[in-house]
C-alpha cells in the first residue's frame, strides 16, 4: 500500500494552499508535506498524520492568526508531533 502524500504550498500548482485543507484530505497515515513559509493557521489535527517541513528545519512556521487564551495554534486529537 502507498502512502498519501500532500503538499501544501502557497505557489505550486496542484497543492493545498493551508495546511487545514490538506488535513481535510488526508487519510490516517498520511505525510503532510510543507514548503517554506509562515502558515496563518488555527488547527486541528484528528487523524493521524505526519507533518514534514520540505526544507530544512526552521523553515514552516504556523502561527494562529488569534490566539485564543484557553487554546494554541494546534489542538491534536489523533496525531503524533515531531519537530520542523
Amino acid at each position: 500500500m502507498t502512502r498519501q502524500v500532500l503538499l501544501v504550498s502557497k505557489e505550486r500548482a496542484g497543492a493545498h494552499r493551508t495546511i487545514a485543507q490538506a488535513l481535510r484530505h488526508a487519510v490516517d497515515g498520511a505525510l503532510i508535506r510543507l514548503a517554506a513559509g509562515t502558515y496563518e493557521e488555527e488547527l486541528l489535527i484528528t487523524s493521524l498524520v505526519t507533518l514534514a517541513a520540505e526544507a530544512e528545519a526552521g523553515s514552516v512556521r504556523i502561527h494562529a492568526p488569534s490566539e485564543p487564551v484557553d487554546k494554541g495554534v494546534i489542538d491534536t486529537r489523533a496525531a503524533e508531533i515531531v519537530s520542523m
